[in-house]
């Protein structure tokens, strides 16, 4: 399989489990008996821990390699969507999407950093292309479940054949470490410190202009 394949699949699983509560909040809230307003921190708990766990991923695929960190990463993934599509209750579900926000940030770092070894520059756009596509997909998907009266539960079991489909595909190979050891830590760091950087800002934005440009009826 072509290494661009391999990413944009990745990416698509990627993006997914990091979208897929969002457009269905207000049935969260309904069924888990919340305010709509806390069902946003289903969301804000998965971005902090997104951003904070990329930094300390750079040492983990600097010793055993990105792909093995994402390996890990994305089966943590699947069983953090299982565990949250079956939560009876509002805790389980904001842990579990903690736990995902714990997974997608490694996985994210590792994906570029693995990627760009492997195929370079275009293999790394394919992958966070892909991710997007995968985020936007959720949304819209979430869209369609949320106006259909469907469970919202759908958009986590689904998931999961992604998380698999990923973890199916995924290189298997060290070479992405790369020969020099400082040259690649210092390159993941970099790669860690501006997802962070964008994640805040992204967030911060959400927050403050978000609510003028998308009021809650």
């Amino acid at each position: 399989m072509r290494t661009g394949t391999r990413a944009v699949i990745i990416g698509i699983a990627s993006g997914w489990s990091f979208a897929n509560t969002g457009p269905v909040a207000r049935s969260i809230a309904e069924e888990l008996d919340v305010g709509l307003a806390a069902t946003g921190w289903l969301i804000t708990a998965l971005l902090i821990a997104h951003a904070a766990s990329q930094l300390p991923a750079a040492r983990p695929i600097e010793r055993f390699g990105a792909f093995a960190v994402v390996r890990v990463a994305f089966i943590a993934l699947a069983v953090a969507n299982v565990l949250a599509a079956l939560a009876p209750g509002f805790a389980l579900l904001l842990a579990m999407r903690v736990l995902t926000g714990l997974c997608t940030g490694p996985a994210f770092v590792g994906n570029l950093q693995g990627f760009r070894r492997l195929g370079g520059p275009v293999a790394a756009g394919w992958f966070g292309g892909a991710a997007t596509l995968g985020l936007a997909a959720a949304l819209l998907a979430g869209g369609v479940i949320e106006d259909a009266g469907a469970d919202w539960r759908l958009q986590l079991w689904a998931a999961v054949p992604l998380c698999l489909a990923a973890l199916a595909v995924m290189p298997r190979t060290r070479d992405d470490a790369g020969p020099s050891r400082t040259a690649g830590i210092r390159a993941v760091l970099g790669n860690a410190a501006l997802i962070a950087a964008g994640t805040g800002l992204g967030e911060a934005i959400l927050h403050r202009v978000g609510p003028r440009l998308l009021p809650v009826p």
